[in-house]
């Protein structure tokens, strides 16, 4: 008798199956779906439904959220129980998907990598995470940009609202994400499609300009349009000035709270792969808690960062990172165009069907 062939899953449930699919989940795998007090109820519940669909061991980690130490500097702190203690449990999944507020880079990430299990990052609205889903097409685009900056001595970033921004970068680490884990030891964010490359500390020289449109990102999930140019000054890797309207002052005050040191170097340097995602996403999706995938995200944008990189592979350690996202800019790889004006030069890099 023939075996009767899984059902065509829908819904919510079959959405995120099909995620833990892509990430390789199998019924001889153990599942851990992590969050906290500021993780979204509904993708802590839905991944487990899913991942249970698909026939693996799931358990389920929720932490309470930490209060913040007297005297205690820079950002706000999700995680709770001793980093070691989270690890040692999170270290006995074949996968992780981390749905917690906070996220767990403070939280043994690295060690919990080094066992080989997979860590897959859910934060942004189920809405956004069905409109990103992850495409063959936008996953080859982004393993292409990461090849092409893996295999690069140099890079310059030119922008009409006068950015000139020059980085040499032979042989540094390089992240790209396209919103699944597949591989043992891989990280991923579901829903973002980009390649970045953390540069070597003493790199980084010229101004890096944002247009009042464009996007800085005080947090992971918090993002404010500009609404007057920014400029970020960068000498031998570290910011020199920043200049602008009341978004230049807030980030000098970030800056002095961070405690400074690693928070002024720049951090990565790249450019979006999806043209499904939509640059005005902060102000469609942050009241959501979403945007961030979005505007990260954008076929043929620029981010850089500054301050930590160290997961990235980078040295860089700080409680500040900010990304720095462009809508329009134009970037060299080896003297090679690569984006003018945001639309990419090699055919290699170009996606026919834009939507």
């Amino acid at each position: 008798m023939t075996a009767s062939p899984p059902p065509v899953l829908g819904g919510t449930a079959g959405m995120l199956a099909r995620e833990l699919e892509l990430c390789g989940v199998t019924p001889a795998e153990t599942v851990i779906v992590y969050s906290d007090e500021g993780g979204r109820p509904e993708l802590f519940s839905g991944f487990s439904t899913a991942a249970q669909l698909l026939g693996a061991t799931v358990l389920e980690l929720r932490v309470p959220r930490k209060p913040r130490v007297p005297g205690q500097t820079g950002p706000d702190h999700w995680w709770t129980t001793a980093s070691e203690a989270i690890a040692r449990q999170l270290s006995l999944a074949d996968l992780v998907v981390d749905v917690s507020g906070g996220g767990l880079f403070h939280a043994g990430q690295d060690q919990i990598l080094a066992t080989g299990a997979r860590i897959l990052r859910a934060r942004e609205p189920l809405r956004r995470l069905e409109a990103l889903f992850p495409t063959p097409a936008v996953t080859e685009h982004a393993r292409r940009s990461g090849e092409l900056l893996a295999g690069s001595e140099s890079i310059r970033f030119t922008s009409p609202s006068g950015t000139d921004l020059h980085v040499n970068m032979p042989g540094r680490p390089v992240t790209v994400q396209y919103g699944y884990t597949d591989t043992p030891g891989r990280w991923d964010h579901f829903g973002t499609a980009l390649a970045a490359l953390a540069p070597a500390e003493g790199e980084g020289e010229g101004e890096y300009v944002l247009a009042p449109g464009d996007v800085v990102f005080f947090t992971a999930t918090v993002g404010r349009y500009v609404t007057e140019p920014l400029r970020v000054r960068f000498h031998a890797g570290v910011i020199e000035s920043i200049t602008g309207g009341i978004e230049a002052q807030m980030l000098q005050e970030l800056i002095e709270r961070g405690g400074g040191g690693d928070a002024r170097r720049l951090s990565h340097i790249g450019w979006g792969c999806d043209p499904r995602a939509d640059f005005n996403g902060v102000d469609l999706y942050g009241r959501e808690g979403g945007g961030g995938a979005d505007v990260r995200s954008v076929y043929g944008s620029v981010v850089i960062a500054f301050g930590a990189n160290n997961d990235l592979g980078g040295s860089s350690v700080s409680s500040v990172h900010v990304d720095l996202a462009a809508r329009v800019a134009s970037v060299e790889v080896d003297e090679r165009p690569v984006l003018v004006d945001g639309e990419f030069e090699p055919p290699e890099l170009r996606i026919a069907s834009r939507r």
